[in-house]
């Protein structure tokens, strides 16, 4: 099987020493998992080497597999899950990229998998195999992966190798004392030659192509200031290609400045119009690699790991003060992210979307009136991660997004006020109620003092504060808001809307924490049959009213009805989402402990010992959503109203499924 192999250059010149040095170190006939790492400085040939070596030793495994791992690795070690049969419906990136690791640690197939382009020794700690027959080759800036196994750091090219690249690809054998002046000029930096061969295989000669290029770094700055040096030329090469380019296609520069601006591996373009001209687009394709265009990072921290090529598109727009290409991008990505987050199948575009998400977020400082479309952008890719992997991810993601809203929109804005319900809900899935609470207090105080105490944000801040509270334990707190909000609902919205239906279902969810069972019975019963016939049987919403009474039965003592209605929502589950969909998993999971309680006793260790068998190998365990999850805040102020999101699977194992989530 092979897997995202990268095509390698034609005119691949040189590197034998260093692809000898790589057979000795992954060659050795070992049944454990050896590491071998290439580092280098930005531009030197890092990801080719890797390349050349892939492609000349593919026939010696029975997986390659090629992961770009500027974003972690996990949106390809996710494709690769589903590549090698492993059934990821219903999963998040992070736990199909999970499932690949796993397949290969316990497979007895040879295997080499590449990581290409990793930006640090702790974004690789999670993300590889540790056992299994196989090889790993990571690509690097960072030194520090030698602890993960051996180094291989490559240089520039030497004279006599860069002139031999410089007249073979340009074809132009006969000037090689030009094309020598030129290597030197270039640092021998593979990158440099490889725009200045591009740019003459057209017909410039090598001594005018150098004098195009206007000023290049000093010699002396090649060893003093390397990594300078080589941006520096860099830029001077690529400015004179895309300049070269924009004559015979004038929408290369455009789409290229945009590209600068957002993060590596232009992989999916999902947008329905040309960002840069308007037009109407082809239907979603597939659209090659922008290799060099790295993202780009004003944080100093990350800087270093932007190419020369994308830097020098964004300081060039920096110093002009030209954000069309950065806006241009933003209107781009914002048409491709998916408005619907809560839906599995969406999952993978938003895990490959989501780089290109917080690399434009640190590209686009000032953003001007289009402010609140970024900070939507950010929230919609804060909530992709907090339904479908809470934890670290996701908090981090939403403390990003409300630095930007704070800075861009300013403290009370009301999108900076969602964002920092993003953020509650953030901690709220990751299990950390209480940093969920202390930050929903002062919020609700803040909506009813800026935009009302009936504004629907300030609702929907009150329906997650009491679902914190009952997360929390503090039931009659959370009972009084459930009261008070259901009676504001109804005079508001009316008896059938969605969101009133939800606080119905979430006052009989406070009902059942505080014991009142026939209470919760009385709200559940006709909350079911409204949803039936406002949503309809099969609607997702639906379904919990289903499993929420079901659930109210059986704490009443009513097993056999209680039984009843799990055995035919599983059955419905089944078919709607498939067996492993995690709300799929929790009715089982429900249906088993009724079993128990009626006396089955077989039939629930039927259910329960595959469960527990999943749940023991980590590789596809059942994921109970958690019991109160909170409301979900308006991405824009354009949400359809009552637009219902799916309860996300949460981490903590429970017998009951989510609350309902608002809009």
């Amino acid at each position: 099987m092979r897997f995202n192999l990268p095509a390698v250059a034609a005119s691949f010149t040189g590197r034998e020493e260093e692809l000898d040095a790589l057979d000795d170190a992954l060659g050795v006939a070992d049944r454990v998992v050896i590491t071998q790492a290439i580092t280098g400085l930005g531009g030197i040939g890092k990801s080719q080497l890797a390349a050349r070596y892939v492609q000349q030793r593919v026939d010696g495994y029975d997986v390659v597999a090629w992961i770009r791992a500027e974003d972690g690795g996990i949106a390809d070690l996710a494709q690769l899950a589903a590549k090698l049969g492993e059934r990821v419906d219903g999963l998040s990136p992070s736990e199909a990229a999970q499932l690949a690791l796993e397949w290969l640690g316990d497979s007895e197939q040879r295997w080499l998998l590449a990581f290409d382009n990793v930006q640090s020794a702790e974004q690789l700690d999670g993300l590889r195999p540790r056992s299994g027959i196989g090889r790993v080759l990571l690509t690097s800036r960072d030194r520090a992966l030698r602890q993960f196994g051996t180094v291989l750091t490559i240089d520039v090219f030497d004279e006599e190798t860069a002139t031999a690249y410089l007249t073979d690809r340009a074809g132009r054998r006969d000037d090689e004392p030009a094309a020598r002046r030129l290597a030197g000029a270039l640092g021998c930096l593979p990158l440099a030659l490889s725009h200045a061969a591009a740019y003459c295989q057209s017909g410039t000669s090598f001594t005018d192509y150098l004098e195009l290029l206007g000023e290049l770094p000093a010699r002396e700055l090649f060893d003093s200031h390397p990594e300078l040096s080589y941006a520096q030329t860099v830029a001077s090469t690529w400015k004179a290609s895309i300049q070269a380019a924009s004559t015979d296609a004038p929408v290369a520069a455009g789409a290229l400045d945009m590209a600068a601006h957002l993060g590596p591996g232009i992989a999916v373009c999902g947008a329905r119009r040309c960002g840069h001209c308007g037009r109407a687009k082809a239907p979603r394709r597939r659209a090659k690699r922008a290799g060099a265009l790295q993202p780009r990072d004003r944080r100093r921290r990350q800087r270093e790991r932007a190419s020369p090529a994308a830097e020098t598109v964004c300081d060039d727009a920096a110093a002009r003060n030209d954000k069309t290409a950065a806006l241009r991008a933003l209107a781009a990505l914002d048409d491709a992210f998916p408005e619907d987050v809560r839906l599995p199948a969406n999952w993978p575009l938003c895990e490959q979307l989501l780089a290109h998400a917080l690399a434009l977020a640190d590209a686009l400082q000032q953003p001007g009136e289009a402010g609140p479309q970024l900070i939507n952008l950010l929230n919609r890719a804060s909530d992709y991660l907090n339904r479908a992997e809470p934890g670290q991810r996701g908090l981090a993601t939403a403390q990003i997004t409300l630095r930007h809203a704070e800075r861009v929109l300013g403290p009370e804005h009301p999108h900076t006020l969602t964002t920092r319900d993003h953020l509650a809900l953030a901690y709220h899935y990751a299990g950390r109620s209480g940093e969920a609470i202390a930050i929903l207090e002062p919020l609700l105080a803040d909506h009813e003092r800026i935009l009302g105490v009936e504004h629907p944000e300030t609702l929907t801040t009150r329906h997650n504060l009491a679902l914190a509270y009952l997360e929390a334990g503090r039931v009659g707190e959370a009972l009084r808001i459930c009261e008070a909000l259901l009676t504001d609902r109804e005079r508001i919205l009316g008896p059938d809307h969605r969101e009133t239906l939800r606080a119905r279902n979430n006052l009989g969810r406070a009902y059942l924490d505080e014991g009142r069972v026939d209470d919760a019975i009385a709200i559940y019963e006709p909350v079911l049959a409204d949803r039936q016939r406002v949503l309809g049987p099969e609607h997702p919403e639906t379904l919990f009213s289903r499993h929420y009474l079901a659930r109210a039965y059986k704490d009443a003592g009513r097993i056999a009805e209680a039984i009843t209605i799990y055995e035919a929502l599983l059955a419905d589950r089944e078919r709607i989402l498939g067996r492993d969909h995690p709300h799929t998993l929790t009715t089982r999971r429900s249906l088993a402990l009724a079993y128990l309680d009626a006396g089955r006793v077989d039939e629930a260790i039927a259910i329960l010992e595959p469960l527990l068998a999943r749940k023991a190998s980590g590789s596809s365990a059942p994921r109970i959503p958690s019991p109160a999850a909170p409301a979900r805040t308006s991405p824009s102020p354009t949400t359809p109203p009552g637009a219902s999101p799916t309860p996300r699977p949460g981490q903590r194992t429970a017998a009951r499924p989510a609350g309902d989530a608002s809009v």
